[in-house]
């Protein structure tokens, strides 16, 4: 029963792992669309 449970949490753990590797990358691809009119927004300098 012990073995059955360990295993349960196992994927329980992997699956919440990989949801928060989900939302990370979609922060950092939402950022990286953005960050061309944040720029612009401050007049940064563009250094392309």
């Amino acid at each position: 029963m012990q073995a059955k449970n360990q295993d349960n949490t196992g994927k329980l753990v992997l699956a919440t792992l990989i949801l928060v590797a989900g939302v990370a990358n979609l922060n950092l691809s939402v950022a990286n669309v953005a960050l061309p009119s944040i720029g612009f927004a401050f007049d940064a300098p563009n250094f392309n």
